[in-house]
């Protein structure tokens, strides 16, 4: 089922369109034309979601081996894709005019987090990492049953869930962070 990502009038979203194959997807809202961006055949980057932020597009695709990905970049305003290759196998890659984010798997135990800061070298995060959200300032995402947040300017982590309360990280917009207290189970806490 496809994840949404909305910027202003633009719709994106990676679909399934047939037994093997997946397309990356952007619709105009004020036209409702849309366009194929990218085409998947059979292959593990169909499953990766796109970002959309800012009219920046962002998406992984396979790089010059099977465990290299590269990740793509694309001002909708324009035509060409710019690309980056970070060395690592790319999921998920999330960017903006000076940070790229991206797991190096599908959630979870093994994957790690790595950042790029103004297209520099590629800087593990952590690892064993579940989701992540990037924002202007910073990285937040969980780890185990806490939410955390990476500076990437400054190189500098902190935890902002207490120890003891159990958290899944549900996102990072605009400077905030927002997670759930499952602690307790008896009911929905969004913090």
């Amino acid at each position: 089922q496809p994840r949404l990502q909305l910027d202003g009038n633009y719709l994106a979203w990676m679909e399934r369109t047939g037994s093997r194959m997946d397309k990356l997807f952007v619709c105009d809202l004020t036209t409702l034309e849309s366009t194929t961006v990218q085409t998947f055949s059979d292959s593990p980057y169909g499953q990766s979601d796109p970002s959309l932020k800012n009219g920046l597009l962002v998406w992984a695709d396979a790089g010059d081996s099977a465990d290299v990905s590269q990740i793509f970049r694309i001002r909708l305003s324009q035509s060409t894709a710019v690309p980056y290759s970070p060395n690592t196998y790319v999921h998920d890659p999330q960017g903006d005019e000076s940070c790229l984010a991206w797991l190096t798997g599908h959630h979870g135990v093994g994957t790690d987090l790595y950042c790029s800061v103004n297209g520099g070298p590629a800087v593990l995060v952590d690892s064993d990492v579940i989701e992540f959200g990037l924002t202007e300032d910073f990285i937040a995402y969980g780890k185990g049953e806490r939410v955390y947040i990476y500076f990437y300017g400054k190189g500098k982590t902190y935890p902002i869930t207490p120890e003891r309360e159990l958290a899944q990280f549900l996102g990072a917009s605009g400077g905030y962070v927002v997670w759930m207290d499952v602690t307790s189970r008896e009911r929905d806490i969004m913090k």
